[in-house]
């Protein structure tokens, strides 16, 4: 009796599934032994790079991919887009199928879902494929047993994220400071719902913890409730009007991104609220329709500019790999530049995001490799933009 190919391809995939539950697929960490000196090494040609990304079609993601093409042509690499949904299954089995492909990338990006980041690195390490973790790393549980960049993995050369803890805490020190503005406080105090992401994902555990670290420290900021959006628009709607209606009094919401700010100021609404009024509301990601209604001052304000991390992870990676240094000391790990539109700066951030202003920028500039001058990179986008010299020629 012979098999369909769909039915064996199901098979392999559930053996897969039950075999990472049991932590048994890739559980052998390859250690890297660094020697004292530095490792020098002739550098490999990096041509060619794929991005590992969620599927998801929303602006955020969109953005980030086509900066990082913008990049990718700069420098003349050839960039490959692998898409899967938060799923750790999914995005091992897209790892497995990119490194046993005969046409290998020199570098594959990897926004890594859940706790998949260990099984990603045994699988492109096996193959000498370098690794560079974008947007959503390892939990800091497991990080701190897999290590930082070339700590114990020899291909695992960067990470460029959002500093989450500092991003969220940052959401919360703003919507404070902003009710106090509104005078919504009373007597200095603030009462708050938060909307997380889902558990188990970085971004939002570490948004929230920053969020709580707030709250320890500032006292006349409570949180009331927590609930979970899952990052989606439908589900936070429905989570903020189960707290909306059973909490009254609620001067502030703290939310981990724009689409759960947009499904809280829907769910206000149909509860005869008055987002921006009733209530000051703050969140992450510089969605255009979160950008509308900070026009409209229904949300007050949003963190952003990490759409931009995927074109600096590049930049870095490029000069890494032209470097040809492997050591510990040259491996990158890079925090997000994250700055805030409000009513304030709405108009004109939100025109340069229309425009696409960093089409204009020859990121060629950017590199050490073209530019052994620079020290420090500059990866403010705002400064880029306005600096004539970063300016592709005519």
């Amino acid at each position: 009796m012979s098999l369909h190919k769909s039915t064996i391809k199901s098979i392999l995939y559930a053996t897969m599934r039950c075999l990472l539950a049991i932590g048994v697929l890739f559980s052998s960490h390859h250690v890297y032994a660094q020697n004292s000196e530095a490792k020098k090494i002739q550098p490999k040609p990096f041509k060619k790079a794929v991005l590992m990304r969620p599927d998801e079609k929303n602006y955020f993601w969109e953005l980030f991919e086509d900066v990082m093409r913008d990049v990718a042509q700069d420098l003349d690499i050839e960039l490959k887009s692998i898409h899967a949904k938060d799923d750790t299954i999914k995005v091992v089995q897209n790892a497995m199928e990119i490194a046993s492909s005969p046409d290998k990338p020199d570098v594959v990006f990897v926004q890594v879902a859940s706790t998949s980041g260990p099984q990603i690195l045994d699988i492109f390490q096996a193959q000498d494929i370098d690794v560079v973790f974008v947007n959503s790393g390892m939990p800091a549980w497991q990080e701190e047993k897999v290590g930082k960049p070339l700590e114990n993995y020899e291909n695992y050369i960067g990470q460029m994220l959002p500093n989450d803890f500092q991003n969220g805490r940052k959401v919360a020190e703003v919507i404070y400071n902003k009710a106090l503005q509104k005078n919504l406080d009373i007597d200095d105090e603030v009462s708050a719902l938060a909307i997380a992401g889902s558990q188990d994902t970085r971004p939002s555990d570490e948004r929230v913890r920053g969020l709580k670290s707030y709250v320890q420290e500032n006292l006349e900021f409570d949180v009331i409730a927590i609930g979970q959006g899952l990052w989606t628009f439908e589900t936070s709607q429905k989570a903020s009007a189960r707290l909306l209606t059973r909490y009254a009094n609620v001067n502030a919401v703290w939310a981990v991104n724009d689409e759960t700010a947009l499904g809280v100021v829907a769910a206000a609404k149909e509860h005869g609220l008055e987002p921006g009024k009733d209530f000051v509301i703050g969140s992450i990601d510089w969605l255009p329709e979160a950008l509308e209604l900070i026009r409209k001052g229904e949300i007050d304000f949003s963190l952003g500019g990490h759409f931009m991390d995927g074109a600096w992870a590049l930049i870095m990676a490029y000069d890494f790999k032209n470097s040809g240094i492997r050591e510990k000391e040259n491996a990158f790990n890079a925090d997000s530049n994250m700055q805030i539109i409000d009513a304030e700066n709405v108009d004109m951030m939100g025109a340069k995001l229309e425009k696409k202003d960093w089409q204009e920028i020859d990121f060629k500039k950017l590199t050490k490799t073209h530019n052994p001058e620079i020290k420090q990179y500059n990866f403010n986008i705002l400064e880029i933009l306005s600096d004539p010299r970063y300016k592709a020629r005519d």
